[in-house]
């Protein structure tokens, strides 16, 4: 069974296991497994909530200066 997330124009599947047939070799192993969330900004992924707000940061700064070198 898949879910399916979409994010802008783009369409993520995960794939969403009904049995987690791994998890005994996990276990005997000593492996975690975590969960991570991703930030997106204009197409581009960022692990860090930070760097994704540097970006937008970035982009706004951007706008504001192509504005400005515009006659209004």
């Amino acid at each position: 069974m898949a879910a399916r997330t979409t994010m802008g124009s783009r369409a993520l599947a995960a794939e969403v296991p009904e049995t987690d047939p791994d998890r005994a070799v996990m276990e005997r192993n000593g492996i975690t497994r975590t969960t991570s969330h991703h930030y997106w900004v204009e197409g581009y992924r960022y692990s860090n909530l930070a760097d994704a707000l540097a970006q937008v940061r970035r982009s706004v700064r951007a706008r504001e200066a192509i504005r400005g070198q515009r006659p209004a």
